[in-house]
């Protein structure tokens, strides 16, 4: 992930004003919750069987939750996010094993109080492709799942668990042409 951390480093500044431009557009940043954001991460977290959902936008310094299923969370800092790491490859980011994978080697990636073991990450984008922010999926160690959160077995046939095989099913899924048509733009 070296590769993704270099560019972050070297994002163009006319494309980050140019990005954060289209989001300033969408008036999103620091609405109150709407049910139809709501239901895309109760959707998303009921589909995928995950632990935790989060929906936001980032600006220059933070990550800021439109909503969240699970775990409650309204703001994150942007560097070094999760949100940096689905900008620079433009594209999703799975990270099937968060114990293994360099960038979180030795601190992994808590949420809060959870002990996440992996995540799919994908950019919510505006009319004309910039990314504004991530719908992104968390799945807790099967050993700490809850049993109220999670309403099947990891190793259930034809279930998304915290399996790497599940979490690669899901992010093909989420990177679809669904996410597209929930594309921001003004107006």
């Amino acid at each position: 992930m070296a590769q993704a951390e270099q560019v972050i480093r070297n994002t163009e500044w006319p494309q980050e004003d140019a990005r954060l431009a289209a989001l300033a557009a969408t008036g999103i940043l620091d609405t109150e919750p709407e049910p139809s954001f709501d239901a895309i991460t109760r959707l998303s977290a009921e589909y995928f069987q995950a632990d935790s959902v989060l929906l936001g936008f980032a600006d220059e310094s933070r990550f800021w939750i439109k909503s969240y299923w699970g775990e409650p969370v309204r703001e994150l800092p942007r560097y070094g996010s999760i949100f940096d790491m689905v900008l620079s490859l433009d594209g999703p980011v799975v990270v099937p094993d968060i114990s293994r994978h360099p960038k979180f080697r030795g601190c992994g990636l808590p949420l809060r109080r959870l002990d996440l073991r992996s995540f799919a990450s994908v950019p919510v984008r505006s009319f004309d492709g910039k990314v504004l922010g991530a719908l992104s999926i968390f799945w807790l160690p099967a050993a700490t799942q809850h049993g109220s959160r999670r309403v099947a077995d990891a190793g259930e046939p034809g279930r998304y668990g915290s399996q790497p095989a599940g979490i690669a099913q899901a992010s093909q899924q989420l990177s679809g042409p669904w996410i597209a048509a929930g594309s921001f733009g003004p107006g």
